[in-house]
């Protein structure tokens, strides 16, 4: 349980990390200074889309459905007892 409870964790931080290093990306003209910077802008959201894959590729190599809903079916017998 308590493994369980650290990869949890790890997760829960790597998405959190992940979310930090989003970036925005707008549509319209570029000017020529901006050009020159687009093809390392696109490589860096490449770089995000592939962290934000492996991450969900964790999150759901941790739990599954099933798992979910038995932990969510016993929660609320835990709050039907109070």
């Amino acid at each position: 349980m308590v493994e369980g409870k650290t990869r949890i964790n790890s997760v829960i931080l790597q998405i959190k990390q992940a979310e930090g290093n989003s970036i925005a990306v707008s549509s319209g003209h570029l000017s020529p200074s901006e050009r020159c910077f687009a093809p390392s802008a696109t490589a860096k959201v490449a770089g995000h889309m592939q962290k934000s894959t492996e991450v969900m590729k964790s999150v759901q190599s941790l739990m599954s459905l099933p798992e979910c809903a038995e932990v969510a079916r016993n929660l609320a017998q835990e709050m039907m007892k109070v």
